[in-house]
């Protein structure tokens, strides 16, 4: 006897399939609003990385000039003569001294060729400090421009144009803060205890005659600070300076360093202070 078996209801029925939603209005402004973010965001990096990579070419360019420059600067005052003095008379020197004929060291003669504006030199060891300095008659010209008289973002070293006869008891010397190192850019090494303990001499060299200063201070500051006085209207007003300066010897010349610490503040400074080891006025014009 056979049987008839009956296909499953669900096959046997025919079924209709679920249809596709339509997309409403606001899933459209939805995607619009996603590719729009996606092409602003996309050229918002593409534009900053763009012009980072420009200003890194345009640092490393301005770097290597400056590098090359102070290279230069360098062998030429290696090569001099270490010893005695060569008899000048120009009108470079009358930055130094106002008489017709002075004795010059080979190193001063030499710098005052190439910059009438040229007043010493400056090197602490261990450091990439050992450089000419300058001053001008403004404390401006030589923020960008260089030793030899070229623009250059990082500058030259030059001492405050306030420090004349008179006024040098704290003598200060500006530098740019390079990160590479170049001009102060090493000065923040001195942060680091065993650094600072391992070179604190700042030397500056005059005329064949070497004056060294003993750092006492190493601090970030701002442009307010005190150690930016150049005028003391008494003696009695620079022991009060330099013993509120945390300087050990008073009575002694004192060095003022200052370089930027960072771009995003523009009134933070980085100062190194030393004071004269000999007692001796660096200067005596």
């Amino acid at each position: 006897m056979s049987s008839k078996k009956n296909a499953p209801a669900e096959l046997s029925e025919t079924t209709e399939k679920p249809s596709k939603p339509k997309k409403g209005l606001l899933y459209i402004i939805r995607r619009v609003f996603v590719t729009f973010a996606l092409i602003v965001v996309t050229l918002v990096v593409g534009t900053t990385a763009f012009f980072i990579t420009l200003h890194f070419m345009a640092e490393s360019s301005t770097y290597r000039a400056s590098y090359a420059e102070n290279a230069s600067i360098r062998e030429i005052a290696e090569n001099l003569p270490v010893e005695g003095d060569l008899l000048a008379e120009s009108e470079e020197s009358e930055n130094i001294q106002e008489n017709g004929f002075i004795q010059l060291s080979a190193l001063d003669a030499e710098m005052l060729q190439i910059n009438p504006d040229y007043v010493c030199w400056i090197s602490i060891d261990g450091t990439r400090v050992d450089h000419p300095v300058v001053r001008g008659d403004d404390n401006d010209k030589y923020i960008n421009t260089s030793f030899y008289g070229e623009f250059n973002d990082l500058g030259a070293l030059f001492m405050d144009y306030r420090n004349v006869a008179g006024s040098l008891d704290n003598i200060i010397i500006y530098g740019h803060n390079s990160r590479q190192g170049e001009m102060f850019g090493d000065l923040h090494l001195l942060r680091n205890k065993q650094f600072f303990d391992e070179h604190r001499i700042i030397t500056i060299t005059v005329n064949n005659n070497i004056f060294e200063y003993e750092i006492f201070s190493v601090r970030l500051t701002n442009t307010n600070d005190p150690a930016y006085t150049v005028f003391f209207d008494s003696h009695d007003d620079f022991y009060e300076f330099a013993d509120n300066n945390g300087a050990p010897l008073q009575g002694s010349q004192i060095i003022t360093l200052s370089t930027c610490v960072s771009r995003g503040n523009e009134n933070a400074r980085l100062i190194v202070q030393g004071y004269a080891l000999s007692g001796e006025r660096t200067f005596g014009y």
